[in-house]
């Protein structure tokens, strides 16, 4: 019998996809038939579902996962302007972070200037009263400075182009059906939490219930359907915003 580990990476679906019944992740096994050949099954393992021990062959189940997944994958013509779309929105919001840290740094120079200023009349000055507002003006100064240092640490610029930063991101978008037929199995698992907004249940002699796609697939999906005619100019936004140095497309 194959430890937990390999028995995760033959039933990828595993805890995933859940019974139709009582919503519980099924579970997986293997069984013998009478000339000892094994077979691969995914079952539910609630103590209470009435569907409890009731197989459904993994072929099964994961061939029509595989159709599913394979559907996702957006017309090649949509997918091309959408990541034209991407690409146009990290070029803007690069030049506008540009553009935000010039000013910044402008800023910051000023108040350099305007400490030497202070810096230089504080020699001149023999009141002690007026010796201590000067200081406490420079003190003001400086906090000020160290807020846009801050400001421009958080608008730092991306180190990696835009090819460079999301080509993975645009590749998964692209063609998850790869992904999932020819990934190993950290990368099934990571398409399961990515492309999927909740469990998918299965429901016997049915089959797979309606999936929730996750948005990103969904804004493809509607950007495909606008193109059609559905959706008029207001197909998909798109932002771009910086984390700690890297660029986040956000889909709203």
């Amino acid at each position: 019998m194959p430890d937990r580990k390999n028995r995760d990476e033959q039933f990828p679906l595993r805890g995933f996809v859940a019974c139709g019944s009582c919503g519980w992740g099924y579970t997986s096994s293997y069984s013998k038939s009478r000339n000892g050949e094994r077979h691969a099954y995914y079952h539910c393992f609630n103590k209470s579902c009435e569907l409890r021990g009731k197989t459904v062959r993994r072929d099964d189940l994961e061939g029509q996962f595989e159709q599913l997944v394979r559907s996702m994958e957006p017309d090649p013509m949509v997918f091309e302007i959408a990541t034209k779309m991407f690409k146009n929105a990290w070029t803007q919001r690069a030049a506008q972070m540009g553009a935000r840290r010039r000013a910044l740094q402008a800023e910051s120079d000023k108040l350099d200037g305007s400490i030497d200023q202070l810096l230089n009349s504080v020699t001149q000055v023999k009141s002690q009263t007026v010796l201590a507002t000067f200081e406490k003006k420079i003190e003001d100064l400086e906090n000020q400075k160290l807020v846009i240092a801050e400001r421009l640490a958080q608008s730092e610029q991306p180190r990696l182009s835009f090819d460079d930063s999301v080509r993975t991101a645009l590749a998964f978008l692209q063609s998850p059906w790869k992904l999932w037929t020819f990934g190993n199995y950290e990368h099934k698992r990571l398409l399961l939490q990515l492309a999927f907004s909740k469990r998918i249940e299965w429901v016997l002699k049915e089959g797979l219930r309606t999936a929730e796609i996750a948005l990103p697939f969904r804004a493809l999906a509607n950007f495909s359907s606008a193109g059609e005619g559905g959706g008029g100019g207001d197909w998909i936004r798109t932002s771009v915003r910086s984390e700690a140095g890297r660029f986040t497309v956000c889909w709203n």
